[in-house]
């Protein structure tokens, strides 16, 4: 439905996010999408004290204070540098082609900083696939030298879709492994 890039402009660091760049980003696209809400946005979710709750800023305001569903891709795969918004791209049609919301799986405590504004906007981090009707969703992708993305889609139904295509349920299952040193009997190394 509609897309666009900027730079983050100026902020405190090459490595500090700008909510007001975000903001302005967002509302850009929103105004090209013709919509005003979301019920999905894979956020960029960069998982750090400094970049989450300015992310969750640049999304409460032109949202009008209701922060949708949130996905975090990067939960289940870590960071994928480059390749980060494409992942979140595909993550984000994914779950509006199923109608769901996919699981941030490794989501284990929320930052403080976030938690009271997905409290009080009624925002959700699902730690499960959870159901979810998908009229136009959103993603967000940030580089390191602040460029900023945000991209809206809406979900197409065409005459052979199908609601009673199997989608299938995967659970999450916290699994811990241990760490050993292998020597590899072919490496020698001499000075």
């Amino acid at each position: 439905l509609g897309s666009r890039i900027r730079s983050d402009g100026k902020s405190a660091s090459l490595t500090a996010p700008s909510g007001k760049a975000q903001m302005r980003l967002l509302n850009e696209v929103l105004a090209a999408a013709g919509t005003s809400s979301l019920s999905l946005v894979e956020a960029h979710g960069t998982g750090t004290p400094l970049g989450d709750p300015t992310e969750m800023g640049g999304l409460e305001n032109p949202l009008e204070s209701s922060i949708p569903c949130l996905g975090g891709v990067k939960a289940n795969f870590g960071h994928t540098e480059p390749a980060a918004g494409l992942l979140g791209l595909m993550a984000l049609v994914r779950g509006a082609r199923q109608e769901a919301g996919a699981a941030n799986a490794q989501l284990r405590i929320v930052n403080p900083m976030v938690g009271p504004r997905l409290h009080h906007t009624g925002g959700r981090l699902p730690t499960q696939l959870l159901d979810l009707i998908v009229e136009a969703a959103g993603v967000s992708s940030f580089g390191y030298s602040g460029t900023i993305v945000h991209a809206i889609i809406k979900r197409f139904v065409s005459a052979t879709d199908s609601h009673e295509m199997p989608v299938q349920i995967l659970l999450y299952q916290r699994r811990s492994f241990s760490w050993c040193e292998v020597s590899h009997p072919f490496i020698q190394f001499r000075q």
